[in-house]
Order: structure tokens, then C-alpha cells, then sequence
């Protein structure tokens, strides 16, 4: 038994939890979930930017390179012009912000190379021009400035460089097109670069020389830190190799080399944040996924969930993946904040209403226990007059009324009922005896009653299984008419199709129908014992109806096989049951149509069993009858085939109907070989 002042504070409270649950958690999940998907999205513009900025930054430099090849191919500038080849690169590189230097070297190690240089203290262009002939060797260095004027010139004798030997121009030559380099750190910049080159050939094939470009890619790492990836998101880029070759600080992707005189690439493992080396982790397959592939994961670091986006340059000239990251709590830690306060809400709002439900039971409580209190009396017998209920709730007060009511009724009825109780112990007495008498004439009259009420049972039984009989044979009757009359009009089509003539078509109806009456004869036990034990000649018989004297539409197989008269009797109504459907429904209800009856003995000589199979072929396509709705032809077939322990199975084919029986020989023989 549980307190009603329990149950009505737990049920108030805990409606309100359901109720404030129902509204509040919806909004939160769907919430989270929009938010989520928008910081994917948002991440995937970030990636999509910086792939397009990077495209477009790196993009130039090809057509130009595509360009000065296509130049020094038709001799427009060549290094046999030096002049027009220096000024051309000046023109470039005053064109592209982007370029760093632009050179040409040909196949004899002469060598052409216009870089921005700052080297003099303010901002300028240097040409290197590298002459190398076996007599020979010149290398010459000019500063101009913005206007192409000469600021400086020497020479460098000291200098060995040779374009045959690097590693744009072999793969230039290798690649016998546009190759790129893969980023490294430029040794007189001092800053991250690529460089793209594309060999330049004569009419007829032969290679002339490469030309290239030198493209500082820093300003995508300022690119990157002007992004705004969330409030504390970030976005970095790497190449295949696991170099950091764009980065918000760029400052933290050059490391020393390992000789110490060169500088080199960060890879992803170390670089100097931990947030972005977690990023990087999350993609396994970082630097193998397909060109332009696009995955997303999350990862935590720092007791905080990240989501991030890695996405790949399309084509395979820049084998580079852009990382986008961004902790949840940039887009959800408001939605969550929220949620904590609702919760703490919640709970509040529960335990002030558990609260309320408290002194609301109380108020009800004290007013029922008066009750019990005054029932518990009454109950023990004590009918004092119970003092009024103190409440506020009118119906606890009406029921208060009630029960003072209630106890003085009882009161004066006790009192009245022990007056009466006197009286009814003396007449009790007299009654007892006159009903000791009456109940001996009663058990009498009841014994008489019970003897004629037997007898009207019988009657009524023996009545019920009267009409029962009735019934069935009324059914077999009503069954047996109609076949008459469906047979007799098959009779008449089969005759009709092969008479010449009236008296033709009289006289094979009148053998037919002579046929049909000895059938019927067979089936009801009345034809000839010698018919009737001869499984052969019985199926014959009964089939000859159905037969017309010029075709061939019935075959009957089987080995000889001598049969009960009784249970000749019950085959010969089970193949008229299957004639007859055959000549109205089936295949004898077409010319074409086709009857196979087969039979044969199986089984070892104690336990040998029967097996009739009935198929037809070329009629009607058969319709099965639903489960509840067999003709009283198919459940005369089922009780005889119970009856002698048979099984009776009928299988709607496509091309016509099967029915097999199944007869233990035992049963067809025994009453045979006991005549």
C-alpha cells in the first residue's frame, strides 16, 4: 500500500518533468543538430575558399611559364637575345605579385634569372645572366629598380650554377611538360616557394632549354590567418608528404635543415600546436585520399569536441589537403549553457510542484483519516456520533455529513434489529419443522421429475441424430441431382460432336446414358460382385459415360489389383465425383482435354499400400477454391477417405488438376479375403 500524499506529489512532479521534457529536449536535439551541420558547411566554404585562393594564386604561373615557353620556342625572347629575355621577365614579374623569379636555361648551361631582391636595402629587381661556353665562363648580376633603370652591376666569377643540374629542369625534361616542384623553402628568400617549369623545344622536337617560375606561396599562410574559422577554429594546409607548407603563423613551418645550412618544411608531427597535430590525426588516410576527396571527423582535445574537414586540390599538379577545424562549443556552447539552466529549471520547477502536491495531500489526508478513524469504529461496533471534519473541500465535508448520518441510521437500526432478531429465532423454529416436511415430499416429486426428464433426453437425441441423417442424405441428394443433369448435358455435347444424325445422337446417348446408369449402380453397391472387385474393370465402368467412341481422352493403367465390394463402392464414388467435375469444369468438358488414371501397389507384403493417381491435361486452366469454400463433392471424398484410412490430396496445376489417393491395401482386401 503506498501514501496518496506520495503518489500525488511524485505524479505532479513528475508530470512536470514529462511535460517541460516534451517541449524543451526536441528543440535542443534539433538545435544541435543545424548548428552541427552548419559548421560543417561553414568549414567546407573555408576549404573551398582557400582551394580556390590557392588555385588561383598558383594558376598564373603555369600560363606564364606556358607562355614565356611558347615565346622562346618561336625565338621572341631566347637567351641568344639576353636584353629582350630580362626585360620580358621584368615585365612578368611587375605583373604578378605573386612570382618570385622567373629564369630560362638551355641545354648548354647558359642561364637567365630575373628575382625580386632587396639585398641593396630597398626594393628591386636582379638579373642573373649565366654565359657558358668552353673558352669561357660569365656570370653577370644587374639591379634595377621599378623603372628598369640600372641601380648595380658586378660580376661573379665564383659562381658555378648550372640550370642542367637542378631539379626543375630534369623534371621538366622528364615530364616533357608542365612540371612542379614540390614546395621547399627558398634559399635566398629564406621563405616557402614552388617552383613550375616547362621545357621549350624547337619545330622539330629537339629540346632547347627550360623555362620556369619561382612562386612564394607565404601569402597563402596570410591568407589563412585573415580566415575566420568560428571563434577559435583554425585552417592549415598540407602536402602528401605530411609538410606544413601553409600555416596562420608562418613563422612556426620553417625548421633548420639538418646540415644547418639550409631551412626545411615542418611536417604535421612537428609542428608547434597540439590543436592542429589532433586535427591532422583524426584522417588516417591523410595524403592518399583521391583527388578532390572531401571527409569529415571528429576528434577531442583538451576535455573539448572538435569537428574538422579535410579537403583535397583537385588534379594532381598540387598534392595538397586543406584542414579545416573548430571546436563544438563555438557553435553549441550557448545551446548547451542553455540546456544546463533548463535542466536546472527543471528540477526546480519538479520540486516546487512536488512541493505544492505535499500540502495539497496533507489537506486531503487529515479529513480521510477522521473518516477511517470513524469507519474503524463502526466496524468494531462503536456507533458514537463522529465530530465534524475540519477541511475546506466540500466534498470531503458532504461525505463528513454522510457518516455522522450514516452512524445514527445505524444506531437505531441495531436496536431495532435485536427486537426483530427475537422474533425471527422463534418463527425460524417453526419454520425448520414445516420445512423438514415439505423437503421429504419435494425429494419425491424430484425423483419423479428426474426419471421423466432422462427419458425426454433419449427422445431428443435419438430426434437430433434422425435429422442429422436426414440432413446429410437431403445434401447428397440435392448433390447427386445436379451431377445428373451436369453429366447428362456432357453426354449430350460429347455425342453431339461426333453424330451424323439425330437417331446417331439417340443411340449414342442411350448407350451412354445405359453406361451412367450401371456407374451409378457400382457406386451405390448395387452392381455386379465380379465389377466390383476388379479395380480395372470398376474405373472403366465407371468412366465409360465420359468416353466418346472416336477419341481417345481417358488412358486407364494399373496392375490387377482385386478390391472389396465395399470399398469398390467407395472408389466408384470417388472417380464419379472426379468424371463428373472432369466432363463439367475439367478436361472432358473439351475436346482436346486429356485424363490419366494410373495405379499401383508399394510397400513391403505386411504393409503394401495403394497409390490411384488422377491427372488431367489440355482442359481449363483449374481455379483452387479458397481454404473455406470446398463443395460438398470434396468433403464427401475426405470423410471416405478417413473413413478408410486413406489420404486424398488434389494439387491445381497449370495445366490440370492431380489427385492422388493413397489406400492401405489392408483396408481394400481384408473383408475380400474374409469372403
Amino acid at each position: 500500500m503506498v501514501s496518496i500524499r506520495s503518489v500525488l506529489a511524485l505524479s505532479l512532479a513528475g508530470l512536470q518533468l514529462v511535460a517541460i521534457a516534451a517541449v524543451i529536449l526536441p528543440f535542443y536535439f534539433t538545435s544541435e543538430r543545424v548548428l552541427l551541420d552548419h559548421a560543417r558547411v561553414l568549414m567546407r566554404d573555408v576549404a573551398h575558399n582557400t582551394i580556390n585562393h590557392a588555385i588561383g594564386f598558383l594558376a598564373p604561373a603555369e600560363a606564364a611559364a606556358d607562355l614565356s615557353q611558347r615565346l622562346a620556342r618561336q625565338q621572341v625572347v631566347s637567351s641568344e637575345n639576353e636584353d629582350a629575355m630580362e626585360r620580358y621577365f621584368f615585365e612578368q614579374l611587375r605583373s604578378h605579385d605573386q612570382f618570385a623569379g622567373i629564369f630560362y636555361g638551355n641545354t648548354e648551361g647558359d642561364f637567365v634569372y630575373v628575382n625580386r631582391d632587396a639585398s641593396l636595402g630597398r626594393p628591386a629587381y636582379r638579373a642573373k645572366t649565366i654565359e657558358n661556353r668552353p673558352e669561357r665562363r660569365s656570370v653577370d648580376l644587374v639591379w634595377r629598380d621599378d623603372a628598369y633603370s640600372v641601380i648595380s652591376r658586378r660580376s661573379d666569377p665564383q659562381d658555378r650554377y648550372d640550370p642542367r643540374t637542378r631539379p626543375w629542369y630534369g623534371g621538366a625534361v622528364e615530364a616533357k611538360g608542365v612540371a612542379w616542384t614540390d614546395p621547399y623553402i627558398f634559399f635566398s628568400s629564406r621563405e616557402p616557394g614552388i617552383t613550375v617549369a616547362t621545357p621549350v623545344t624547337s619545330e622539330a622536337g629537339e629540346l632547347k632549354g627550360v623555362v620556369g617560375i619561382d612562386i612564394e606561396i607565404s601569402a597563402l599562410s596570410l591568407f589563412l590567418s585573415s580566415l575566420k574559422v568560428g571563434e577559435h577554429g583554425g585552417a592549415f594546409i598540407v602536402s602528401n608528404s605530411g609538410d606544413v607548407i601553409a600555416y596562420p603563423d608562418p613563422a612556426k613551418i620553417k625548421m633548420a635543415s639538418e646540415s644547418g645550412e639550409a631551412l626545411r618544411f615542418a611536417r604535421i608531427d612537428e609542428l608547434d600546436d597540439p590543436l592542429a597535430r589532433a586535427a591532422a590525426a583524426s584522417f588516417p588516410g591523410l595524403g592518399k585520399a583521391g583527388p578532390s576527396a572531401q571527409n569529415y571527423s571528429s576528434f577531442r582535445y583538451g576535455g573539448e569536441d572538435y569537428h574538422a574537414v579535410a579537403s583535397s586540390l583537385p588534379g594532381t599538379r598540387w598534392p595538397w589537403t586543406v584542414i579545416t577545424y573548430v571546436p563544438e562549443n563555438d557553435f553549441l556552447g550557448a545551446i548547451k549553457e542553455s540546456r544546463r539552466n533548463g535542466y536546472v529549471l527543471v528540477v526546480c520547477v519538479a520540486l516546487l510542484t512536488g512541493l505544492i502536491g505535499l500540502l495539497i495531500a496533507r489537506s486531503i489526508t487529515r479529513p480521510i483519516g477522521q473518516l477511517y478513524s470513524q469507519a474503524e469504529d463502526i466496524a468494531a461496533g462503536d456507533l458514537k456520533p463522529m465530530p465534524p471534519l475540519a477541511t475546506r473541500y466540500n466534498e470531503l465535508h458532504r461525505t463528513g455529513l454522510a457518516f455522522s448520518r450514516m452512524t445514527e441510521w445505524l444506531r437505531r437500526e441495531r436496536d431495532a434489529n435485536e427486537t426483530l432478531t427475537g422474533d425471527l429465532r422463534q418463527a425460524s423454529r417453526e419454520l425448520e419443522a414445516r420445512v423438514e416436511k415439505r423437503t421429504a415430499e419435494l425429494n419425491a416429486a424430484n425423483a419423479r421429475l428426474k426419471e421423466e426428464a432422462e427419458l425426454r433426453a433419449a427422445q431428443a437425441e435419438s430426434l437430433k441424430k434422425a435429422n442429422a441423417q436426414a440432413e446429410l442424405l437431403a445434401r447428397e441428394l440435392n448433390h447427386r441431382v445436379k451431377n445428373v443433369f451436369a453429366v447428362v448435358s456432357a453426354v449430350l455435347s460429347l455425342g453431339a460432336r461426333s453424330a451424323e444424325s439425330a437417331d446417331d445422337l439417340a443411340r449414342t446417348t442411350r448407350r451412354r446414358i445405359d453406361a451412367l446408369s450401371k456407374a451409378h449402380s457400382v457406386t451405390q453397391g448395387h452392381g455386379s460382385a465380379a465389377a466390383a472387385s476388379d479395380l480395372g474393370r470398376l474405373a472403366k465402368l465407371v468412366l465409360a459415360p465420359y468416353v466418346r467412341e472416336d477419341a481417345d481422352q481417358v488412358s486407364v493403367t494399373g496392375e490387377a489389383i482385386k478390391i472389396d465390394n465395399d470399398v469398390a463402392t467407395a472408389l466408384g464414388l470417388i472417380l464419379h465425383e472426379l468424371a463428373t467435375n472432369a466432363a463439367k469444369y475439367g478436361a472432358l468438358s473439351v475436346p482436346e482435354g486429356q485424363v490419366e488414371l494410373s495405379w499401383q501397389s508399394e510397400g513391403a507384403e505386411d504393409n503394401r499400400q495403394l497409390t490411384i493417381v488422377w491427372r488431367e491435361r489440355g482442359g481449363p486452366k483449374p481455379i483452387a477454391p479458397g481454404p473455406d469454400k470446398h463443395g460438398f463433392g470434396t468433403q464427401m471424398v475426405q470423410q471416405i477417405a478417413a473413413q478408410y484410412r486413406a489420404s486424398y490430396e488434389i494439387d491445381w496445376h497449370e495445366e490440370g488438376l492431380t489427385a492422388i489417393l493413397r489406400l492401405p491395401l489392408s483396408e481394400a482386401e481384408s473383408s475380400h479375403e474374409a469372403a
